[in-house]
């Protein structure tokens, strides 16, 4: 729509759709410029909306979107390690199950010493044997004559430890018992070599 002439014979350049001017009888010029800068800045508007997003808009937009992935991955992979953390310890505490059932029926655990073997390519095991030597004490109301004997069984620590690799460490499981074991030191007790190990 165009605008309409005034009486001085002036015209306006043809405006967007929705867009009119009236010039009156009163000097042109200011009638001009006044009418003139509203419809630039509608222009303007119309031109910003069709060209899309500025440079800033963008850059804003991607950083917001690399913080939010990147917290989303941290999250991701903090969870993967966590499970296979949990995992490895279920793991070990079977092979230390496994291991300690096994060490109960050994002769080698009933004497004082060390074993060490490896359970797989991923986890391995060292076993720590002492005997918990107790005093023997005499019972009230015996002569001072009187001779304890030892007990017919003896306590043997066993303190069991398994390690397995991480990816830049190496952690560890320990895992306690006390075996009864036959005492040689004991009135009538066969006498038994400590076995080779």
């Amino acid at each position: 729509m165009g605008c309409r002439r005034s009486r001085l014979g002036l015209s306006l350049p043809q405006l967007p759709l929705g867009v009119s001017c009236v010039v009156s009888v009163n000097p042109v010029n200011s009638y001009i410029k006044s009418y003139m800068a509203p419809v630039g800045r509608v222009i303007m508007r119309r031109n910003r909306k069709a060209n899309g997003f500025t440079l800033m808009e963008v850059v804003v937009a991607l950083a917001v979107l690399g913080i939010a992935v990147g917290a989303a991955m941290q999250l991701i992979s903090g969870s993967f390690k966590q499970i296979r953390s949990i995992g490895n310890h279920v793991t070990a505490a079977q092979v230390a199950d496994a291991v300690m059932n096994d060490l109960l029926l050994r002769d080698e655990v009933d004497h004082p010493g060390e074993l060490a073997e490896s359970y797989d390519e991923n986890y391995r095991w060292r076993a720590v044997m002492d005997e918990i030597v107790e005093p023997l004490v005499v019972p009230p109301g015996m002569p001072a004559s009187f001779t304890p004997q030892e007990p017919p069984l003896k306590k043997i620590s066993i303190d069991l430890t398994v390690y397995w690799r991480n990816r830049f460490s190496e952690s560890s499981l320990k895992l306690f018992t006390i075996k009864l074991a036959p005492n040689e030191r004991a009135p009538g007790a066969p006498v038994r070599p400590p076995p080779r190990r």
